[in-house]
């Protein structure tokens, strides 16, 4: 299965720039060009979003992605509310994350118009599933499925400079 992005669960007790590099050297030994940064609503406040402003503006000048692809923020409308809901994150995509919501769409909190992965939890067979809970998360992409299948290839795409 190809790796769409490197996680990363940001702490906003410690600093930044140590989280990065934990990041960016599993992102160099693995070849994987895109990122997904976790916030969380525990500790967040608009007090970290110049930390988490600079975490990503970093990522983006060391693992520069081509054309419209961009690295992800994982984020619920919770915790981008306690980090200030700063406008910066639009320049990255949404993984917007609504456990326990199954509707139409999720909600997009600003500034973002829209998201590009949406994840839920639902009802499902999880022991069938490889899970010990009677509940999975789910996550949907929004887009096509050869768009998905471009999205995904991104992540190990032969030529891009992998940064320092």
């Amino acid at each position: 299965i190809p790796v769409a992005a490197l996680y990363h669960d940001f702490d906003p007790a410690a600093p930044w720039a140590d989280q990065y590099e934990v990041l960016a050297a599993a992102m160099r030994q693995t070849s994987v060009r895109r990122a997904a940064l976790r916030l969380s609503e525990p500790g967040l406040s608009p007090a970290n979003s110049a930390a988490v402003a600079a975490f990503m503006a970093r990522l983006a000048s060391e693992f520069p992605l081509p054309l419209t692809y961009r690295h992800l923020i994982q984020t619920d409308a919770a915790a981008w509310q306690a980090l200030g809901s700063p406008a910066w994150g639009a320049g990255y995509e949404l993984w917007i994350v609504e456990p326990g919501i199954v509707t139409p769409a999720p909600g997009v909190p600003a500034p973002w118009k829209g998201w590009r992965l949406w994840q839920y939890t639902t009802a499902a067979d999880g022991p069938e599933n490889g899970v010990s809970a009677s509940t999975v998360a789910v996550s949907r992409f929004n887009g096509t499925g050869t768009q998905f299948a471009g999205w995904v290839n991104l992540a190990r795409m032969q030529g891009v400079s992998v940064g320092r």
